[in-house]
């Protein structure tokens, strides 16, 4: 079976909510005035005794029960609004017609029931209406009490004494009185509703403009790129937009509209006070202040670029503090690069030289000794001292050769070579060279089904030696060095390699000059292996960084692109 969809009451043809709403409200009205005029009865009841009650009380009846089947009607099956308002307007006028002649007629005192239906008329519906009704209302009285003059009607009961005679010119009084009261209260009331209603539409054509005014800008506020909070001149928050969640990373959506009124600017930004800034700018008599703070989130530093404004009323009130401010991390990362590249490329320069210089006589050196430790017969004493001499040398000629691997790098070569085969012969190498200790593990994670890197393999390896041996010095007591590789998530076909070891880690001073050249720690080591390492994984467009904080070891992370040619500007590791 193919369900018909269902459409909401509201959006059927002819409802109109507003006034089926009105609607609702005359029925609960008509029930407290018929009710007040049951009270009037009695009273009338009490003043003339001889009249019976049995007419309006049946009217009174009839009344409750009209009301009572209005409501049945409007909550099982809502019709047309405006036709439904126009029955029970029409049943309201019989009513009250019927009350009037059962009450005295001219001598009644609930002529103003027909003002009571005008007046609802006109609200419910419209000016022209009201008219209308007061047209028929005036028709019906006057005829009413026409006839009551003319004694073609006999009121049967009389709940007012006849203390007025009844006359022509005081007849046409009272007609022509409650005529020109019923018209005035239709223009008056239809004005009046009319106005209403021409204000409600604007109102709500205002509210529409104002709402989407504040969607407009909400978005505004939930697109920026920049995190932005505002909060009172304690620190309170009272907003913040979702970059500023994200920066800081909070939970979202715990973090909203609902607990930002919770939350202190200084529990966000410490160690920085909001009124301590505050001060600051009033007495230097500034409406904004600019600055970049450090702050740790969640066991890692951020660095923040953070602008905090006055906030003022129309009337220029301080009611608050808008902090706009942006993640400078990656930025100052870039800087510190660029500045460690323009120093690399300075003491590079210098080095090649340098080494260049050296290299020749050292060379010279070297050959003369070796031939006289060849050809002259020397004591023990003598050739041991050669020997001293020629290793001497050799030690000076690998520092010499790294001088020139880091000053001058050769272009790599890139080949097709297994990432798998580099680690394994890196750690056997590393294994046999005897400089690593029997207490350091070396564990490598590295997938079987690695496909081939496209580097140079000799470059890469000398980055691997370099890492690995690095990782091991900083274990004197032993540890364990874990090397271990993953696809990029960055880039598709990208390779993350890391060396992790439970070394005595490296502090945040160290850490920014960790890539200097001759920049160690060591009490032997010219600090090159971790420069010539920074060089050759730039020379390949990849990247390397470090964590590390003292006490929990160090990881060094290297980037590889698929191919060498990708330049990795905008790639995280």
């Amino acid at each position: 079976m193919i369900r018909q969809p269902q459409i909401p009451r509201s959006a059927l043809p002819g409802q109109d909510p507003v006034l089926l709403t009105r609607i609702k409200w005359l029925i609960i009205i008509r029930a407290i005035v018929v009710t007040l005029i049951l009270g009037s009865i009695t009273i009338l009841q009490v003043r003339n005794p001889t009249a019976s009650v049995l007419p309006l009380s049946t009217l009174i009846i009839i009344t409750y029960v009209m009301t009572i089947l209005y409501a049945i009607i409007l909550r099982l099956k809502p019709p047309d609004a405006v036709f439904f308002a126009y029955i029970q307007i029409c049943g309201d006028l019989i009513i009250e017609t019927a009350l009037i002649f059962y009450t005295g007629g001219i001598r009644s005192p609930f002529s103003f029931a027909y003002i009571l239906t005008i007046i609802i008329s006109s609200i419910l519906l419209s000016r022209r209406s009201s008219l209308i009704v007061a047209s028929i209302s005036s028709l019906v009285y006057g005829a009413l009490l026409t006839l009551q003059f003319v004694g073609i009607l006999i009121f049967p009961y009389n709940y007012v004494p006849k203390e007025i005679e009844l006359n022509l010119p005081y007849v046409s009084h009272t007609i022509f009185a409650n005529i020109f009261a019923f018209y005035l209260t239709a223009l008056l009331s239809g004005y009046l509703a009319e106005l209403q209603r021409r204000t409600g539409k604007e109102l709500q054509a205002k509210d529409g403009d104002i709402a989407q005014l504040q969607t407009f800008n909400e978005n505004i506020l939930q697109s920026m790129s920049s995190g932005l909070i505002v909060s009172d001149l304690s620190g309170q928050i009272t907003m913040m937009n979702r970059a500023a969640i994200q920066i800081l990373d909070l939970c979202y959506p715990a973090w909203g509209k609902e607990t930002a009124g919770q939350q202190h600017w200084d529990q966000l930004f410490s160690p920085l006070q909001i009124e301590g800034l505050y001060q600051s700018m009033n007495r230097e008599g500034k409406n904004s202040l600019r600055l970049e703070s450090r702050i740790s989130r969640k066991g890692q530093e951020i660095f923040l670029g953070l602008t905090i404004s006055i906030l003022k009323n129309p009337s220029g009130e301080v009611k608050g503090l808008i902090t706009n401010f942006q993640d400078l991390t990656e930025y100052k990362k870039m800087e510190e690069q660029v500045k460690q590249a323009e120093v690399l490329a300075t003491i590079g320069q210098m080095s090649a030289t340098i080494a260049h210089e050296l290299r020749n006589p050292m060379a010279s050196i070297r050959g003369s000794v070796q031939f006289l430790h060849d050809e002259l017969e020397l004591d023990d004493e003598a050739r041991h001292l050669m020997e001293i001499i020629l290793k001497e040398s050799s030690r000076l000629d690998r520092i010499i050769a790294d001088f020139l691997l880091y000053a001058r790098p050769q272009p790599p070569n890139p080949q097709s070579c297994s990432l798998r085969d580099l680690v394994q012969e890196t750690v056997t190498l590393i294994q046999k060279s005897g400089e690593v200790s029997d207490r350091i593990k070396i564990v490598t994670d590295i997938p079987a089904s690695t496909e081939q890197l496209e580097a140079d393999p000799g470059q890469i390896k000398q980055v691997f030696w370099n890492l690995a041996m690095n990782a091991c010095q900083a274990m004197p007591d032993g540890g364990t060095l874990t090397i271990r590789a993953r696809r990029s998530r960055q880039q598709e076909g990208g390779w993350v390699i890391e060396f992790v070891d439970t070394g005595r880690g490296i502090c945040p001073d160290e850490l920014k000059k960790l890539f200097t050249p001759f920049y160690t720690t060591k009490e032997r080591g010219m600090g090159l292996g971790l420069s010539i390492a920074y060089r050759i994984i730039e020379e390949h467009h990849g990247k390397i960084e470090v964590i590390s904080a003292p006490g929990e070891g160090s990881n060094f992370r290297i980037f590889l692109p698929a191919t060498p040619l990708v330049l990795l500007e905008d790639i995280r590791i």
